[in-house]
């Protein structure tokens, strides 16, 4: 919730809970001015609907005021001496309202400790992302077998059926410009388009040596310079024959026994009957066999990711474990620097620090001893004197010494307190999913059952906590 919302939400709460004020101090003066109808609307209608203005954000401090409330009238009734029955009945009334309208408040706490009580666990979120990662492993794995078996079928009746019906088609193709150069030759003068006329008989020679090369009879089309009849003839009698055929190879492979069973029936072959629908089974078998490829590199990537998230979460606890014990404690500086020099990474990391911050990590040089020194002291003339003095007479591997395991012990601190708070932030984001979620179910539809409520809460609130992990270059740490 933002400021605003939270600023409207005491507004509004204060509007009603003023309204309920009035009537139990009217109830405890005269009974007779407070409608219970009244009092009902304000708790089982307002203060539901506000709750579910703001997605269940406010029933922590709706449940406190009403329970403020029911405790001051608990209070009135034993202690005050004048209230008349009526009086004390009314206010009665009122506080077994209150009880029934604070309901949906104080199931989505009751809810909220129910599931927050199994607590957040690292161990069982890692746990999960394992268990996710072998189920989406075998589904890429179906899914790229899938995409090979459909790809091997696919082959054979590409090879059997698909590719002699597109040669027909390309056939016919060829014998249809034919006709239509015939065409043309009739309508050019003989006389003053005679050089297009020859440019077009012999581009009808290359198309006749095109479908001879197909294994087409072209015999019947000697002769065609001087009876272009000819060509009429012969695409009068071909294309149908090759249309024919087309037909036939396609109701072939309706009962073709060599396709594997679960591929026709997949794909329900058998009920392939002309060109069209076996190009239209083919273009199916086509998108499926992408869309299971596309659901294998998805997996693929998906894995990748998760993988990634175990990785950082193994990260974040040797981080931890660098500088804090299982306890919890802070190790002591001389063993968080023995733990970072037994990472060599982590070696030549502090390496790389001390040379940027000195100037020369082996300390060499007189200026990046006293740099060191200075930083040590502190400041002031004499810091400055006591420095120079301890730069002048420690050699260069005393001081390379001391720098490293120094800065080794403030590393390795800083990539720990880092790492817990990754540890602590994911816990966060479980808790506040659970409580989100309970709540704005509870706003929503407060009649719902406990088991309704809590049902994908815990399985969201961990998806959740591992999408709080902020995948890193391994410069590593660990």
């Amino acid at each position: 919730m933002t400021e605003q919302d939270i600023n409207e939400m005491a507004r509004a709460l204060k509007e009603i809970l003023d309204k309920l004020d009035k009537a139990i101090v009217e109830a405890g003066k005269d009974a007779n001015n407070v409608k219970m109808a009244d009092v009902t609307k304000i708790l089982q209608s307002n203060l539901v609907k506000m709750n579910k203005r703001y997605d269940g954000n406010g029933y922590d401090v709706i449940l406190a005021k009403l329970d403020k409330r029911i405790a001051d009238i608990t209070e009135k009734v034993r202690t005050d001496k004048k209230l008349d029955v009526e009086e004390a009945k009314k206010l009665a009334e009122i506080r077994k309202e209150i009880q029934k309208g604070k309901e949906p408040f104080q199931k989505t706490r009751d809810v909220i400790k129910s599931l927050e009580a199994k607590g957040y666990s690292k161990e069982e979120l890692r746990n999960r992302k394992e268990a996710q990662k072998i189920d989406k492993t075998a589904q890429m794995k179906a899914n790229q077998k899938m995409t090979e078996d459909l790809a091997f079928g696919m082959a054979d009746i590409e090879a059997k059926y698909i590719n002699p019906i597109n040669q027909n088609k390309e056939s016919c193709k060829i014998i249809t410009e034919m006709a239509k150069k015939r065409v043309l030759i009739d309508t050019l003068d003989p006389q003053m388009d005679k050089d297009r006329i020859k440019e077009l008989k012999d581009e009808i020679k290359s198309n006749i040596s095109q479908l001879s090369a197909r294994g087409l009879d072209v015999t019947s089309l000697n002769g065609f310079e001087s009876n272009l009849n000819l060509i009429d003839n012969f695409a009068n009698t071909q294309v149908p024959i090759i249309e024919q055929n087309s037909r036939n190879i396609a109701i072939n492979m309706a009962t073709d026994k060599t396709i594997p069973s679960d591929l026709r029936n997949q794909f329900n072959l058998g009920s392939v009957r002309d060109v069209k629908s076996l190009e239209e089974k083919y273009n199916n078998m086509s998108q499926t066999r992408m869309s299971y490829a596309t659901k294998a590199v998805t997996l693929k990537n998906e894995i990748d990711q998760i993988d990634n998230i175990i990785k950082e979460m193994k990260r974040d606890d040797y981080l931890k474990s660098v500088a804090y014990k299982s306890d919890g404690t802070l190790k002591s500086n001389d063993e968080i620097a023995d733990e970072v020099f037994s990472n060599p990474k982590m070696v030549d990391e502090i390496e790389d620090r001390l040379t940027e911050k000195y100037g020369d990590g082996l300390f060499r040089s007189f200026r990046s001893r006293k740099n060191y020194y200075k930083e040590q002291e502190g400041k002031g003339i004499f810091a400055s004197i006591k420095a120079t003095w301890k730069a002048l007479f420690n050699s260069s591997n005393k001081v390379a010494l001391l720098a490293s395991r120094t800065e080794a012990a403030k590393y390795g601190k800083e990539g720990a307190d880092k790492a817990v708070k990754a540890i602590e932030t994911r816990k966060a984001s479980f808790q506040k999913t659970l409580k989100q979620g309970v709540q704005t179910r509870v706003a929503k539809n407060p009649s719902l059952s406990e088991d309704k409520i809590k049902d994908g809460l815990i399985d969201k609130a961990y998806e959740q906590a591992s999408e709080h992990i902020e995948i890193e270059e391994d410069n590593e740490r660990g």
